[in-house]
């Protein structure tokens, strides 16, 4: 995920830490790739960290079916950019006992960009790990036990009342089901939106999505209130409605600080 907003998995550090840490890493990875125009991190309203990420894990039956695009990266593609290889590092730092993730940080490779409303880019970044999992910025699946991680990320400024005041609005995950090749957002006004799902090639052997929620969506009555994983059949092989009550929560003003939900290490 975007290492630009995205926040390290919650450790026990001291109050305050995580924030400055987070911030930190942001301004080094912005600085270090400022010639593409990636997006630059906002100045933020509140003193609360707004680079929210909410992961929430959804167990499924694996399905059968053909893949989406397949993207090799991991025979010799363009490594990452040393803030990045650094901040994948620090993941296995001060993790808990048996919890350490142990990523191959000098493999991390960018998996997928996209070009947001704004001009920017946001970019997801992925290394792998000794025990056939994976890591991204915001957590790892170490041994390859999530099948649908799903992230949300609003990077910039919130109001005290919850009012989303400037994009993007970032929905954004993983999945290790075999057959997936898109996710369906479903809204309540009974419309849609379908993001495609890229897959990488083994070690990592997943795939992976993003979507930017257009502002008009942000309203009350026409808000997202499932994200659905579908094979190239149009069958459905998850779904998940945790992601988007995060959303409402934020919105509503009861939820400000940085929040994880999941299995361990994610």
């Amino acid at each position: 995920m975007n290492p630009d907003y995205s926040i390290p998995p919650l450790r026990d550090l001291p109050p305050g830490r995580l924030v400055q840490r987070a911030q930190h890493l942001r301004a080094e990875i912005v600085e270090q790739r400022r010639p593409r125009a990636v997006v630059q991190r906002p100045v933020l309203t509140i003193g609360v960290a707004l680079a929210l990420v909410l992961s929430v894990v959804l167990l499924a039956t694996p399905a059968f079916g053909l893949r989406g695009q397949v993207i090799h990266l991991f025979g010799g593609g363009k490594p990452a950019p040393a803030p990045v290889v650094k901040s994948f590092a620090e993941l296995d730092v001060g993790a808990p006992p048996g919890m350490a993730p142990n990523v191959i940080a000098g493999e991390t490779r960018e998996v997928m960009e996209s070009h947001l409303s704004t001009g920017k880019k946001w970019v997801m970044w992925v290394a792998p790990t000794r025990a056939g999992g994976f890591c991204m910025p915001d957590g790892c699946d170490r041994d390859r036990s999530i099948p649908f991680s799903l992230g949300l990320s609003i990077p910039g400024p919130i109001s005290p009342e919850g009012a989303i005041l400037a994009p993007p609005v970032i929905f954004e995950g993983d999945t290790l089901i075999p057959g997936a090749t898109t996710v369906e957002i479903r809204f309540e006004d009974g419309g849609s939106a379908t993001t495609p799902v890229v897959w990488v090639s083994p070690p990592i052997d997943a795939g992976f999505f993003i979507y930017e929620l257009p502002e008009a969506r942000w309203k009350a009555g026409h808000r997202p209130v499932a994200l659905v994983l579908k094979d190239g059949n149009g069958n459905e092989l998850a779904r998940n409605t945790e992601i988007v009550r995060g959303l409402i929560r934020i919105q509503s003003g009861r939820l400000t600080q940085p929040t994880a939900t999941g299995s361990p290490g994610r």
